[in-house]
């Protein structure tokens, strides 16, 4: 069936994150979802998974004493002793993670900020929500 996600991933209340390619150093165009990266619909089917950021070829920190990092550096910069890269280039839906997490944070910030916005301005009188209070819809005079 294609399906490549399993528990915890197909729980009902669980977000899952997927790799999307990137493009960079000659992969796959970005924009896809790699093999790699598991996909597919829930018994109930929902489709999974929830979100997908670039997770293909990312350039991320190496550390020195790493003994069996191969992936293949994607810069010239190296630590201390002159030949250990100081960044590799990794794939994978772990190197998306943090993407997505990043994003989480900023639109809990935003929401929370429109919301505290709200309490201080209190409730806006002209806003459809706040007209329609105590009326049924038929008494409102934008529902004749």
């Amino acid at each position: 069936s294609g399906n490549s996600v399993t528990p915890p991933g197909t729980a009902k209340n669980v977000l899952t994150v997927g790799a999307s390619t990137t493009g960079a150093q000659d992969s796959t165009p970005e924009g896809s979802v790699p093999g790699f990266s598991s996909r597919g619909t829930t018994l109930d089917g929902r489709i999974k998974p929830d979100l997908v950021a670039p997770g293909v070829m990312i350039c991320s920190a190496r550390a020195e004493e790493a003994q069996f990092a191969s992936d293949a550096s994607c810069s010239s910069a190296t630590h201390v002793d002159g030949s250990t890269p100081l960044y590799m280039a990794l794939n994978g839906s772990s190197m998306a993670t943090p993407v997505v997490a990043g994003a989480a944070a900023m639109v809990r910030q935003y929401l929370r900020q429109i919301e505290d916005k709200r309490a201080t301005l209190g409730p806006n009188p002209g806003h459809p929500d706040q007209r329609c209070r105590g009326h049924r819809r038929s008494q409102h005079p934008e529902s004749r």
